[in-house]
């Protein structure tokens, strides 16, 4: 393409739709259309042939960047209609990950105390959504009956209590058993559970 720019007359109608510098309202330079009228330019393909090469180009580069947006845009549809349609689409486990691997790159970024200073907003805010996000994490999984509450473990425990007396007759081998599934469930949450 010729990027020359050539000077249009002042009420040339193939003059550059493109705004003026200083007191001027529009371009001064012929549009390429203009060129190609004057011979200056052949006949290219273009959606900017009102505006100079100059003017043109900065649209033609602001058309790309929306082609290039309305692509991915579309690429990103389809990825949200394939997480949708996902069985797993109620778990927030995969979207924690991303969150503390952002959390590590970060940290990692860190060499000096002013690297961790200069990062600490970002590591806040991601801080703060991890904690909302295991919270949310929490309570769906309860919801959908994947996490065991409290009541429900101690519940499960009695339950496999109950039925090793009917099999275990000796009542202090029982109660080692039990005790060790209680040290088991300890050993396992950190909690204690009390029969």
């Amino acid at each position: 393409m010729n990027r020359q720019l050539y000077e249009a007359e002042p009420h040339d109608d193939m003059r550059c739709k493109g705004a003026g510098t200083g007191a001027e309202g529009q371009c001064r330079y012929l549009s390429m259309k203009g060129m190609i009228r004057e011979g200056f330019l052949e006949d290219e393909p273009s959606n900017h042939q009102d505006f100079c090469p100059k003017h043109g180009k900065s649209r033609a580069i602001a058309q790309q960047k929306k082609e290039y947006h309305d692509y991915l845009s579309g690429q990103w549809q389809m990825e949200l209609e394939k997480f949708a349609s996902s069985d797993k689409v109620k778990s927030l486990r995969g979207e924690l990950g991303v969150l503390r691997l952002l959390v590590q790159k970060t940290l990692e970024k860190c060499q000096t105390a002013d690297d961790l200073l200069m990062y600490s907003t970002k590591l806040a805010s991601l801080a703060m959504q991890i904690e909302k996000l295991v919270v949310s994490c929490d309570k769906l999984e309860v919801r959908m009956g994947e996490l065991l509450t409290r009541e429900v473990a101690l519940s499960f425990a009695s339950s496999i209590i109950s039925i090793l007396q009917e099999y275990v007759k000796d009542d202090m081998v029982l109660d080692q058993i039990a005790t060790k599934i209680l040290a088991s469930f300890k050993d396992l949450t950190n909690k204690e559970l009390t029969l």
